[in-house]
């Protein structure tokens, strides 16, 4: 051990143990520093592949919404065709029926007729055959305002009273 004693000399105070525990310690900081940044990074890179995942299912959504939304359009729209179409039949229907009652109350010695010949045609049109085939037509067919099979069967033509 020299004079001064280990570490003390002022001209060569070089501590060898020291040194070395000061490089461990220094190794050991910059582990757990570059640990710190890999966690970090890898803490930032989940992040952004989260964000890139939400922003595509936004993507998917909004181009989902703007599919439906034409065709929820295009549905209203024929819904309202069809309420135009059933308006025309309510009305056809009304005709009919308020021109019997005005025949049955001008020829009362008709209506038993007349009525039996109704329930005949009803029980006709009721059976099951029948409504199957109108049924299969109704679901074939495009239903809107214009079509001929809402034309009035009986061609416009002046009253004779």
């Amino acid at each position: 051990m020299g004079f001064w004693g280990k570490g003390n000399n002022p001209f060569f105070n070089h501590d060898f143990d020291a040194a070395q525990r000061d490089r461990e310690a220094h190794r050991v900081s910059e582990t757990a520093h570059k640990e710190k940044l890999a966690h970090e990074l890898d803490l930032q890179t989940q992040r952004l592949d989260a964000d890139a995942a939400l922003s595509k299912l936004r993507i998917q959504k909004n181009a989902m919404e703007a599919q439906y939304k034409g065709k929820i359009k295009a549905y209203e729209a024929q819904i309202v065709e069809m309420r135009k179409a059933f308006y025309c039949m309510a009305l056809r229907s009304c005709v009919f029926e308020k021109n019997l009652n005005d025949f049955i109350e001008k020829h009362p010695e008709l209506s038993e007729e007349l009525l039996d010949n109704l329930q005949e045609a009803k029980e006709h049109c009721y059976a099951v055959e029948y409504r199957d085939k109108w049924w299969k037509w109704v679901n074939e067919v495009e239903i809107n305002y214009d079509m001929d099979y809402l034309e009035f069967p009986f061609p416009k033509r002046e009253s004779k009273k």
